[in-house]
C-alpha cells in the first residue's frame, strides 16, 4: 500500500502480507508450496522445515575460524599439534593459535559417520560443546586418512584434547554401520577412556546387553531425528 516494493525473506519467497497472513493461517509449507508457491520439488514432504533451517542459518551459522590439518606423534598417537593451511580437512570454530583448546565446563561430544577412504565418500567427525551445544570442531576426508582404522586413531588423538574441567576427554560416539564397525573395533582395541554406549542404563542386565556406538536401525533414526527436530524448533 505505502508504494514500497515486495522483499523476500531469506527462504527466497517473495513475500506479502496476504501471503504471510495465509501461511500462518494455514501452518502447512506443503499447501503453500502447491498452492501459492508452484514449487512442486517444494511440495514434497520434508523431515525439517526449510524455513526453520534457514532461520538458524541467518541467525547462528557461521564460517570457521580455521582451516588447516592437524598432527600426532607417530611414536605415542598423541595430538602433536595443528598445521594451518588452505582448504585443510581440520575446520575450527576457534582460535588455535599456541594449540590452546577452549575450556569446556561440561565437556564435548563428538559423533563419528565413516566411509572406507578410497577417494569417493569421505569420513566425518564433528566435536561439540555438551552444555552448549556449539560446534568447534569439522574434520573430513575422503583420503588414505579417512579409512576407518586410521580415522579411529586421529579421531582419538583429537578427542583425548578436548576435555572437560574436570579432565574428561570428549564422548566418542559413531555410526555403527559397514565401515563404523572397522572404526568401533579400533577404537576399543585402542582402550579409548569416554565411549558412546547406546540403549538404557535401567539395570544390570540391561547394561550388558548395550553395545558401543550408535546403530543406524529405522528406529533409532526416526528417534534421533525427531528429537533433533523437536530441539531445533525450541532452539534446545
Amino acid at each position: 500500500p505505502d508504494g514500497r516494493p515486495f522483499e523476500p525473506i531469506p527462504d527466497g519467497i517473495l513475500r506479502s502480507p496476504v501471503y504471510d497472513s495465509e501461511d500462518t493461517r494455514r501452518g502447512n509449507r506443503k499447501y503453500m508450496a502447491i498452492n501459492w508457491d508452484i514449487d512442486y520439488e517444494g511440495s514434497d514432504d520434508h523431515f525439517f522445515d526449510l524455513k526453520m533451517l534457514l532461520e538458524y542459518e541467518r541467525d547462528i551459522a557461521r564460517e570457521p575460524f580455521w582451516e588447516g590439518d592437524f598432527e600426532i606423534d607417530s611414536s605415542t598417537g598423541e595430538f602433536a599439534g595443528f598445521v594451518e593451511r588452505d582448504n585443510g580437512p581440520l575446520r575450527l570454530w576457534f582460535d588455535p593459535r599456541g594449540n590452546a583448546i577452549p575450556e569446556s565446563e561440561k565437556g564435548y561430544a563428538s559423533g563419528c559417520d565413516l566411509s572406507w577412504g578410497q577417494g569417493a565418500t569421505p569420513s566425518c567427525c564433528a566435536i561439540a560443546d555438551a552444555r552448549t551445544g556449539e560446534k568447534v570442531l569439522e574434520y573430513v576426508t575422503a583420503l588414505d586418512d579417512g579409512k576407518p582404522d586410521i580415522f579411529a586413531e586421529r579421531v582419538m588423538a583429537l578427542c583425548r584434547v578436548f576435555k572437560s574441567k574436570a579432565g574428561n576427554p570428549t564422548l566418542l560416539a559413531w555410526e555403527t554401520l559397514g565401515p563404523g564397525n572397522v572404526f568401533g573395533k579400533t577404537v576399543l582395541e585402542l582402550a579409548y577412556p569416554n565411549v558412546y554406549y547406546h540403549g538404557t542404563e535401567a539395570d544390570k542386565d540391561s547394561m550388558n546387553r548395550r553395545k558401543p556406538g550408535w546403530n543406524p536401525t529405522k528406529q533409532n533414526r526416526t528417534d534421533a531425528l525427531g528429537d533433533y527436530q523437536a530441539a531445533l524448533r525450541t532452539r534446545r
